[in-house]
């Protein structure tokens, strides 16, 4: 029998202070970001009234945004359990980072060969940033950013489109590989991202195309190297 998803305790701070974004925009990136760094892991339910109530709105956003959350794989949806955080498998897990080992180098040449001065400045400055960060959470999406810039850059809406699902379903657990310290760390990845910039910034097309497999290559190491020896994914701790 599956055990009943805990509920989402108070751990999200209240909207505050001048907003750009709708209110349900601002809800959706303050709970993806809270998914994605594993604040609200896998298979915690979502209660909508509690989550309106801790982030001081009303039901209206917080429905919109779980809608916008579940087209990106982030949580789902159903009549019986309500909203739930996406828990994926390890065969899942492995699938996205396999998709994006065959789908990356091949934005990453669309990106470089389209590469402009302001998507460059864009990709270096998070690079820089990526560094300053000790947090695994925020050191995560900022990684999603990362990627992000190279998928915007490819000027293929699609394949960015398809990246995104799949980053955002193999970051799910990256946060927890990285917590466990058994692989490589953000230093490590930060020099990895470094030799992809100057591949970029020298317009190698194909240099950054096999240095962004094999960054992917590794991670799908790291990420195999926490798995259960049933093959299935150990739990966030």
């Amino acid at each position: 029998m599956t055990a009943e998803p805990q509920a989402a305790s108070n751990v999200l701070a209240p909207l505050s202070g001048p907003h750009r974004r709708t209110a349900h925009q601002s809800v959706a990136a303050i709970l993806r970001s809270a998914i994605l760094s594993g604040q609200l892991p896998g298979g915690m339910r979502l209660v909508q009234s509690g989550l309106a109530a801790q982030l001081g709105t009303s039901n209206t956003p917080v429905r919109e945004a779980m809608r916008e959350l579940a087209t990106e794989g982030l949580i789902e949806l159903d009549s019986y359990r309500g909203a739930v955080v996406h828990s994926p498998s390890a065969a899942e897990i492995l699938e996205s980072y396999e998709l994006c080992l065959l789908l990356e180098p091949l934005a990453m040449r669309k990106a470089v060969s389209h590469m402009t001065p302001e998507a460059l400045d864009a990709i270096r400055a998070s690079a820089a940033e990526m560094r300053r960060i000790d947090d695994i959470g925020t050191y995560v999406e900022m990684n999603l950013r990362f990627h992000a810039e190279f998928h915007r850059a490819a000027a293929s809406p699609r394949l960015e489109a398809i990246l995104r699902s799949l980053h955002h379903t193999a970051t799910l657990y990256t946060a927890h590989s990285m917590r466990l310290g058994e692989h490589r760390g953000m230093r490590d990845s930060d020099n990895e991202h470094d030799e992809i910039v100057r591949a970029a910034e020298e317009g190698d097309a194909d240099r950054a195309a096999g240095l962004v497999a094999d960054h992917i290559r590794r991670t799908i190491d790291a990420v195999k190297s926490v798995m259960g020896t049933d093959g299935d994914v150990a739990p966030p701790r």
